[in-house]
């Protein structure tokens, strides 16, 4: 009985043996290779820094850069977003337009793949830049201030007071310019909606050049936006530049996202406004400002 025991303790044991060797085995290997990945790395790093090993930087600009991954599935594009190229030069202008066009191509190439075309088909050859710089056209407000646009077009009122009554002084009226067009992207389908912005305001102490109020409604609307807060950043700049007894702001727009896709409503029409000051507490003014978008313009 005592040799039964003992062989079956044995066999025990031997089993015991070959299980842990099974576990660790695989291990041990995991971690050799970890060890053989690190050394590479680091000897790769010395070639680096001591400019003999061109392995080495390859390496690194494919492993340790992960948006070059996504760059070469986008076509290669060129994802440095600062104005300075490759060897650490800084661009001109033209250069980083130039840059900017590219890259932007280069991702709209890849959009055209991913949508099933060829975009080295002649009459998709030149689509790519096209239609990148048309992007950057469609989102040239970003680039744009409102000191920029309104400039020293700010002109101080010279209230005329009545003879008979000296003490008296004119306040100005409403000042309205309608139908303005504006074209823009909607910001959740990056797709065009453009329409007519009609702006009031009632002058305190100054007026704005006349074509000012359009080059806001137009710098506003070059960029990714939605309706709403269109009309509100018009009548807030206004307000800033200005600084008068009241605002009004009605855009009424077509939106490409509403009319060629989702619920295809080609007719609908979408109008929004905002209201500030007299304009807004004022309801003969309001009224008044809504006549003036309402007549028809007149033949000249």
């Amino acid at each position: 009985m005592d040799g039964e025991h003992a062989e079956a303790r044995m066999r025990r044991e031997v089993g015991e043996a070959r299980r842990i060797e099974s576990v660790e085995a695989p291990r041990a290997q995991t971690r050799s290779k970890q060890t053989q990945h690190e050394h590479l790395q680091r000897h790769e790093l010395t070639g680096v820094h001591s400019g003999s090993s061109a392995r080495a930087q390859e390496h690194l600009a494919n492993v340790g850069r992960p948006e070059e991954h996504l760059a070469a599935g986008m076509g290669q594009m060129d994802l440095n977003a600062n104005s300075v190229d490759l060897c650490g030069k800084h661009l001109s202008p033209e250069e980083e337009d130039a840059r900017k066009n590219k890259a932007i191509a280069s991702l709209l190439a890849a959009v055209l793949r991913e949508l099933g075309e060829d975009p080295s088909r002649v009459g998709l050859l030149d689509t790519p830049m096209r239609a990148a710089k048309a992007l950057r056209f469609m989102t040239s407000g970003y680039q744009n201030t409102l000191a920029e646009v309104t400039g020293s077009a700010l002109f101080p009122l010279e209230r005329p007071r009545f003879a008979l009554q000296p003490d008296l002084v004119t306040a100005p009226g409403l000042v309205v310019v309608k139908d303005i067009v504006i074209h823009s992207l909607c910001e959740h389908h990056l797709l065009p909606f453009f329409g007519r912005a009609h702006i009031g305001y009632l002058p305190s102490q100054a007026v704005l050049g006349l074509s000012k109020l359009a080059r806001i409604a137009d710098m506003f609307a070059r960029r990714l936006q939605l309706q709403e807060q269109l009309t509100q950043q018009i009548a807030d700049a206004l307000n800033s530049v200005v600084q008068p007894r009241g605002v009004a702001v009605v855009l009424e727009c077509t939106h490409m996202c509403m009319c060629a896709r989702g619920c295809k409503q080609a007719q609908a029409l979408t109008r929004t406004s905002a209201l500030s000051g007299l304009l807004a507490e004022d309801a003969s003014l309001r009224q008044e400002f809504m006549l003036h978008i309402a007549q028809p313009n007149a033949r000249l």
